[in-house]
């Protein structure tokens, strides 16, 4: 009476079928009404908010190691010089040699 309603192969229907679930999970959910498309990775926002966050990582990354590494510039090891010359210089004023 009806056992052969469906023309196809058992695959065929499944897929049906799961592609009905996933209309219903879209629906109930209200994916499909965000419109968050733009923002996946392959997307075109999506894609610059990616590069965007490597090179800020990138970045942050350079800065902590330079602050971690305590390497100091030129103009900061010219500053600690002229700095220890001037305590010198005072020590000596303090205590002349005889």
């Amino acid at each position: 009476m009806g056992v052969f309603l469906f023309q196809g192969s058992f695959k065929n229907l499944l897929i049906l079928d799961l592609r009905v679930i996933t209309l219903r999970l879209q629906f109930i959910l209200g994916i499909s009404s965000l419109g968050l498309d733009l923002l996946r990775p392959n997307g075109g926002v999506g894609f610059v908010l990616l590069i965007t966050g490597i090179f800020v990582t990138a970045i942050s990354l350079y800065v902590f190691y330079n602050v971690i590494s305590d390497v100091d510039s030129v103009l900061d090891k010219q500053r600690k010089k002229e700095a220890k010359d001037l305590q010198k210089e005072k020590i000596l004023r303090l205590y002349p040699k005889k």
